[in-house]
């Protein structure tokens, strides 16, 4: 991808803002779903467990940001570009609202111990990756040529030939 990829009005920026609307409407419709079915289906009410699963969502995304600049760094050996998908961390760190409804209207951990789990899996198992992706990086680097074996199209923006 080049700069002008992403410049305003280009099709990568117009599809952002698609994604980034779907995703905070979509968001919005989890939140009001677990309101409503508190409501109507609650048994209970504990804060503890609204909290925990309040506060695994910043978690989440604080955790991801971290692998994502240290992968990047491990990786390419200097700090990777900023995400695209900035614009989307206020939605994915709302998502554990939900849980954290359910888990308190409920009285039960189940659903705030599932969404840590996955959080915990989803952040953590692609560092296992690590070693291989910096290998095949440092191999592609010095052949010179594309590290992603022209799987980046037309568009590439690696100094490197090959794309």
């Amino acid at each position: 991808m080049t700069a002008e990829s992403f410049a305003p009005g280009s099709a990568v920026e117009e599809l952002m803002q698609k994604l980034r609307t779907l995703t905070y409407f979509g968001v919005g419709a989890c939140i009001v779903a677990s309101v409503l079915g508190a409501v109507l289906l609650g048994t209970g009410w504990s804060w503890p467990l609204f909290v925990w699963g309040v506060a695994i969502g910043p978690a989440w995304v604080a955790g991801t940001s971290a692998v994502y600049r240290y992968a990047g760094r491990y990786v390419l050996g200097t700090s990777p570009p900023p995400s695209r998908f900035h614009v989307l961390y206020p939605a994915w760190a709302a998502m554990g609202v939900p849980f954290g409804v359910f888990s308190a209207c409920f009285e039960t951990a189940a659903p705030d111990v599932g969404l840590s789990g996955y959080a915990v899996i989803a952040t953590l198992v692609p560092l296992v990756r690590l070693p291989r992706l910096r290998r095949r990086f440092q191999a592609a680097t010095t052949r010179q040529e594309c590290p992603f074996k022209g799987a980046c199209g037309e568009a590439c923006s690696h100094p490197l030939e090959g794309c």
